[in-house]
C-alpha cells in the first residue's frame, strides 16, 4: 500500500511540475514583455533643448517599457535625421556615473548569456537589444566595447560621459560581472553613433544618437540639456 502511495505520488508530481513551470514561464513573460505606447512621448522631452524638441517627431514604437527594468523612447529629429534612443533603467538611479568602469576592446564574440531578443529590427534602430533573462543591472556596472568598435573621441564630466564612434557591439555588465544588456550593431548601416550616459535629476540614463550620415560629435550633443 505504501508503496503504491509513492507511486501515485510520484506520477502526481510527474503533471504538476511541468503544468507550474508553464504557468511560472506565463507570467514571467507577461510581466517583462515589453509594453509599446505611442503617446505619453513628452515624458522625456525635457532632456532635449526647446530649440531642438520641435525638430523631433515619434516613429516606430514611440515608448517601450519593459517590465519594472527600464523604459525605452524613441525620437527622431526631421531636420538633422538623428535617431534619438533613451533608455530611462530604474534601479540605477542610485548609479555614481564615476563609478562605471569602461573596457575597451573586449571580447564579445561568444556571449551565451542571452536567451530573449526585444526589440524590433527596423532600419530606425541603430542596434538590437539582447537582454538577459532576469536583468539584474544593478550598480556599479560595467561598459565593454568590443575589439571591433572604433571609439574616435570621448568626454568626460560631472554628470555625463560620452563616447563617439563606430560601435559593433556594447554590452553592460553587473556588480557580479554577469552580462545583462547587449547592444549589437552588426548589420546595420549606421556610420556613426554616439554612447551618452547620463546622470539628472535622479535618473540615469543612456542615450544612443545614431544617423544615416555623418555628424559631428558636439552637434549630437548639443540636442541635449546637459
Amino acid at each position: 500500500m505504501k508503496k503504491e502511495k509513492i507511486i501515485r505520488f510520484i506520477y502526481k508530481l510527474s503533471y504538476i511540475i511541468p503544468i507550474s513551470f508553464f504557468i511560472f514561464l506565463i507570467i514571467f513573460g507577461i510581466w517583462n514583455f515589453p509594453k509599446s505606447k505611442m503617446q505619453n512621448s513628452k515624458e522625456y522631452a525635457w532632456l532635449i533643448k526647446k530649440e531642438h524638441l520641435k525638430d523631433t517627431i515619434r516613429y516606430a514604437c514611440g515608448k517601450r517599457t519593459y517590465g519594472n527594468k527600464f523604459v525605452k523612447q524613441n525620437y527622431r529629429f526631421k531636420g538633422q535625421d538623428y535617431y534619438v534612443h533613451i533608455f530611462d533603467f530604474f534601479k540605477l538611479r542610485d548609479l555614481d556615473i564615476n563609478a562605471i568602469q569602461f573596457i575597451n576592446n573586449a571580447d564579445l564574440d561568444n556571449i551565451s548569456s542571452f536567451i530573449e531578443r526585444v526589440d524590433d529590427n527596423s532600419h530606425s534602430d541603430p542596434s538590437r537589444i539582447i537582454l538577459g533573462f532576469y536583468l539584474d543591472l544593478a550598480p556599479p556596472i560595467k561598459v565593454s566595447f568590443d575589439w571591433k568598435s572604433k571609439i574616435e573621441k570621448s568626454i568626460k564630466k560631472d554628470d555625463y560621459i560620452a563616447y563617439y564612434g563606430k560601435f559593433n557591439k556594447v554590452l553592460l555588465s553587473n556588480k557580479k560581472n554577469s552580462p545583462e544588456i547587449l547592444y549589437n550593431f552588426e548589420n546595420k548601416v549606421i556610420l556613426k553613433s554616439l554612447f551618452l550616459f547620463l546622470k539628472k535629476r535622479n535618473h540615469f540614463f543612456i542615450i544612443i544618437v545614431s544617423s544615416d550620415y555623418n555628424f559631428i560629435m558636439d552637434d549630437a550633443l548639443d540636442l541635449f540639456n546637459l
